[in-house]
């Protein structure tokens, strides 16, 4: 089998129904390719929804998971065990044409074999992104694709300029990702205990000081961003976990001076955000999170003893 596709929902079907259905359109379109749902939901209603839909569809099925074992288990769970050549995570707000869809297959098909992982274009908003980067400061974010004339680009993308993040293409971004199945086997998936927001990172460092080579693919699938933490509790913990595995990713995956410059950063964040925050209401989440990682910072450590990425941008080395 070519590729397996993961999809992990959590009571996506309540924002994102049209895109789940053209998951499972791809699907009856093309039965060479398998698609597995993860449904995170605790009340299960992601597979009351995709249940209907899947019946004669023999290469599309929905694993339940009410205890909600997180975005980067979830993704463990079918990554690590596939037999297929390629799995493949799609964040389920995610809009799938079919040619998209086939421009994904044919680049999978034909890659290098030099080619361990594949970052797929979104499009959210304003603001069209491509996999993980870093800055020098081991600040990760979103990659920005940069407009071809400068001046037309939006808030966001300046926003993006201006912290660093239009450096090199380290990794694919969780949510439109392609994994050659034995390199992602290769170094054990997702660092599960982060749950969600960061693991995708953390993985494409590892794979960059590797010197593995991830593949560019422009599409710009349109994504709505944020599907699934639209309520107020889940937007705190969305923020909770992002600082606390911010500070995990410094943890486990940077020398002691690169873990400096990066707290230097993380404070200077802090503070010019806290307006933002206090409007928002995740204030304390954040701090929360902050706390967290770096009370957990010495036992995180230890899950991890390859090489460490040392005070310099990561496309000029790392030790």
């Amino acid at each position: 089998m070519l590729a397996e596709i993961v999809v992990v929902t959590y009571r996506s079907h309540e924002t994102a129904s049209a895109e789940l259905r053209h998951f499972v359109d791809r699907a009856h379109e093309n039965p060479s390719v398998q698609w597995t749902f993860i449904d995170n939901s605790e009340d299960s209603t992601d597979t009351g929804f995709l249940t209907p839909l899947i019946t004669d569809v023999p290469n599309a099925r929905v694993i339940t998971r009410p205890d909600n074992p997180g975005f980067a288990k979830g993704c463990n769970l079918i990554g690590l065990h596939t037999a297929a050549d390629w799995v493949v995570f799609i964040n389920p707000d995610i809009f799938l044409e079919r040619e998209a869809f086939e421009s994904i297959v044919d680049a999978l098909r034909h890659a290098d074999n030099r080619v361990g992982a594949v970052a797929i274009s979104q499009q959210t908003g304003s603001l069209r992104h491509q996999g993980v980067s870093f800055n020098r400061a081991g600040w990760f974010m979103d990659r920005p694709i940069i407009s071809k004339a400068p001046h037309h680009f939006g808030k966001r993308e300046g926003l993006f300029r201006a912290t660093g993040a239009a450096g090199p293409l380290l990794g694919p971004s969780g949510g439109a990702a392609a994994y050659r199945t034995s390199l992602f086997l290769q170094f054990g998936g997702f660092y599960e205990a982060m749950f969600a927001w960061g693991e995708d990172a953390d993985l494409a460092l590892r794979l960059h000081m590797a010197g593995q080579t991830c593949l560019p693919l422009d599409l710009g699938l349109p994504h709505q961003g944020g599907h699934s933490v639209a309520a107020g509790t889940v937007t705190k913990r969305r923020a909770y976990l992002l600082s606390r595995n911010r500070i995990w990713v410094a943890a486990r995956l940077y020398s002691w001076p690169q873990t400096i410059l990066f707290t230097v950063f993380l404070l200077a964040v802090l503070v010019a955000k806290t307006p933002v925050m206090l409007w928002k209401g995740t204030l304390g989440a954040n701090l929360r999170g902050i706390t967290s990682g770096y009370s957990s910072f010495r036992s995180v450590r230890t899950t991890y003893s390859g090489r460490r990425l040392r005070v310099m941008a990561p496309d000029r080395g790392s030790a």
